[in-house]
């Protein structure tokens, strides 16, 4: 029995007529709809795996129904190629969850049910992902800015543990302080010299850790001193030797 498809394009799907088709091709492919930009798709070339439509591409409500029926290891497969399909997921279950985030952080924000393994386990991949943290605790802000400086911005009640572990992370973190103290300013300017652009209250000390740290941050200094200049002319001629 022959199989024909219609031209179907998937930058203009409305303007055709869909062909339903329940072909299953192996245990990680079924084919519910077969498009091809620009090329007919028959039921010859649909054999071929390459032209298979992953599940992540189906409609989300065709996708939701095809993962309620499948069981937890089957669905741990599918998540660890593309995390973000946990979207799709109702039976969510920690494994899935944190295999799901450790493939793409990204997908903490389709977590129905977050702990703190699963938060923990985004955060490690990358602690931008603590902007879907709902409940924010201090171990799970401390991971993810010792990962990531700048995900300091995305927490509200700060501590001087959490913002000093950011800054030494990246010291442009500086600029979401909310509270800045000399020691977080001192710890920002030793790690980027040029975190001396959001030092409120610039101390002889932070200027000179700064500038020892990039001669050049000198120009974010708003009261030079005759010991900071030489300092920082010192340390160009220096570097203007090494180059020699």
């Amino acid at each position: 029995m022959k199989h024909i498809f219609k031209k179907t394009y998937i930058n203009n799907l409305t303007k055709h007529t869909k062909y339903f088709q329940n072909i299953k091709i192996n245990k990680l492919y079924s084919v519910k709809f077969a498009y091809m930009q620009n090329k007919c798709v028959s039921y010859d070339n649909i054999k071929n795996e390459s032209l298979c439509i992953k599940p992540n591409l189906y409609s989300p409500i065709e996708t939701t129904y095809m993962y309620d029926d499948m069981s937890e290891n089957k669905i741990l497969k599918y998540v660890q190629e593309d995390g973000l399909l946990l979207k799709y997921i109702n039976n969510q279950t920690e494994r899935i969850c944190i295999a799901a985030v450790q493939q793409n952080e990204m997908a903490l924000q389709y977590v129905k049910n977050q702990t703190t393994n699963i938060c923990m386990a985004a955060v490690t991949k990358c602690g931008h992902s603590l902007q879907f943290v709902i409940n924010k605790t201090k171990e799970i802000c401390l991971k993810a800015v010792k990962q990531y400086g700048f995900a300091l911005c995305h927490i509200i009640d700060q501590t001087d543990d959490i913002c000093l572990a950011a800054v030494k992370k990246d010291g442009g973190a500086l600029q979401f302080v909310k509270k800045q103290t000399d020691i977080i300013c001192l710890e920002a300017a030793k790690q980027n010299g040029f975190a001396l652009l959001f030092v409120i209250n610039q101390t002889e000390e932070i200027c000179l850790a700064g500038i020892t740290q990039n001669p050049y941050a000198i120009c974010h200094v708003r009261n030079v001193t005759p010991l900071l200049q030489k300092h920082a002319r010192s340390l160009l001629a220096i570097r203007k030797n090494k180059t020699k």
